[in-house]
């Protein structure tokens, strides 16, 4: 006991026990006689002047005629700063989807209203403050619409809907949102191979079509000349299909995308190209994907362009009707290609008899 006692009062404890207050361990006689374990939480401060937590506990061991007594102490402070975060992150999470539950009311009000006086003001004298009014309004309901979705992510209150969709049909439905929008800035907006995407897939289509959208949005963002291709690839043995969104803008660096998908991020910070958003889109793609069974992947080249492809789980089903849709496919290539063979045949004979009369 007088060992222990020595040791408490010791430099040796106030170092290794990050200065705590050492009388929380003086209490080995009520140890001993109680013959249990104490729980102690206590504060301490270091020479950097940093507050720690810690959790000291204190055992009674009785080895042979020896009695022990067995203090440990641990550092809760990295734990309860997590907590904290978390804690925070949580509180933000809400504020933000209570000021947007507000706000999208009053929105919907003024959306409808300028729907309704689209048809009667006078385009001419006021068309230009009417445009602005309403891509405002737009911009606001699509931002609205983000963070609710990021808070439905954030609290795992996210509802899918699964049902057969033909992706093709999907796909051009999103590109068409954005056909003028290319036109006007002369960008090619290509749908390519469209023969060889699947017909089927079983997925939510509305949130694929939402990835889809916001991906397409910032390939034209930040695209000036060039293109935006949509493409597919089908992995048949690991069963999931990529669409695959290529663009020629200005791309990235590595340790942009290392960042790309965390909340509230907007890599390119030039006003001229990253005017709209609060940089939620891609965080929210990622989850969606994910929340989908699948997962978005980005890859990215300064000045020569970036490439996403969103992951989409495919069923044995959509499986087999995918094979049996490339092997027609491939049966009609063959039968038009002996169809055009047995033309080029057919002409060859008659230029053959035409000379032999000459």
């Amino acid at each position: 006991m007088q060992e222990y006692e020595n040791f408490v009062d010791s430099p040796k404890c106030e170092s290794e026990l990050c200065n705590i207050d050492c009388g929380l361990l003086r209490n080995a006689d009520q140890i001993i006689e109680q013959q249990r374990t104490f729980i102690t939480e206590s504060e301490s401060s270091s020479s950097e002047k940093k507050r720690k937590t810690l959790l000291v506990f204190t055992n009674y061991l009785s080895v042979g005629d020896q009695c022990i007594v067995l203090t440990t102490v641990r550092d809760m402070s990295t734990f309860i700063e997590l907590e904290q975060q978390k804690n925070m992150s949580a509180l933000k999470t809400v504020a933000f989807a209570s000021a947007a539950h507000e706000f999208r009311n009053p929105l919907n009000a003024i959306v409808s209203s300028l729907a309704l006086l689209e048809q009667m003001i006078d385009h001419q004298k006021c068309g230009r403050y009417f445009k602005v009014a309403k891509d405002c309004s737009d911009l606001m309901v699509f931002l609205v619409r983000d963070i609710l979705d990021f808070s439905q992510i954030e609290s795992k209150s996210l509802i899918l809907d699964y049902q057969s969709t033909n992706v093709l049909k999907f796909i051009k439905e999103c590109a068409s949102v954005f056909k003028q929008k290319a036109f006007e800035k002369g960008i090619s907006l290509q749908i390519q191979d469209d023969e060889y995407w699947p017909n089927c897939l079983k997925t939510d289509q509305n949130r694929a079509k939402q990835i889809i959208i916001n991906l397409l949005s910032n390939a034209l963002k930040f695209t000036q000349r060039g293109y935006v291709r949509i493409s597919s690839i089908v992995e048949i043995q690991q069963k999931k299909i990529g669409i695959v969104i290529e663009d020629s803008g200005v791309g990235m660096g590595k340790c942009d995308i290392d960042r790309l998908f965390t909340p509230f991020t907007k890599i390119v910070q030039t006003r001229q190209l990253n005017r709209d958003g609060v940089g939620l889109g891609l965080t929210i793609s990622k989850n969606l994907a994910q929340a989908l069974g699948g997962d978005l992947q980005a890859s990215s080249t300064p000045g020569q362009g970036s490439t996403f492809i969103l992951w989409l789980p495919m069923s044995v089903r959509d499986i087999l009707e995918y094979e049996e849709h490339i092997e027609c496919i491939q049966q009609m290539n063959y039968q038009a290609q002996l169809t055009t063979e047995g033309n080029y045949q057919s002409v060859d004979q008659q230029y053959t008899k035409l000379a032999r009369r000459q």
